[in-house]
């Protein structure tokens, strides 16, 4: 498969207010942060609860492990928020199978380093 976006065919839709979340992967979700917002404002709420069709998502890309129904995708909880990362979605059958923090990014006077995380082990 060629990584051009015109080269991908829709098989299925995936909503992700749908995805199913095993107690697993929930509980992976809450030790790293990604579905909880800080106030970003003062009044807000001290911690906001979000759920998956919240954050914003970018960067699709298939399984290298020859999981054709497995797709990759970036997330942050905010446009241009430095944490991001990687969720692994079963598309055939709508389940979220993990997250992990993939970088978190540190301003430098030569643009943005990223720290790379433990993506690996869902690759």
């Amino acid at each position: 498969m060629a990584g051009a976006y015109e080269d991908w065919e829709e098989e299925f839709t995936v909503l992700a207010s749908e995805l199913k979340i095993s107690d697993a992967v929930r509980l992976q979700l809450q030790k790293t942060g990604l579905l909880r917002c800080n106030p970003s404002r003062e009044g807000e709420e001290a911690v906001v609860d979000l759920g998956l069709q919240n954050l914003v998502v970018f960067e699709p890309k298939p399984s290298l492990n020859g999981e054709d129904d497995v797709v990759y995708l970036m997330a942050r909880t905010k446009f241009m928020h430095p944490k991001v990362y990687a969720l692994a979605v079963d598309t055939r059958n709508s389940v979220l199978l993990g997250a992990a923090e993939f970088s978190t990014g540190l301003r430098s006077l030569s643009g943005l380093t990223y720290h790379f995380g433990a993506i690996t082990k869902y690759i």
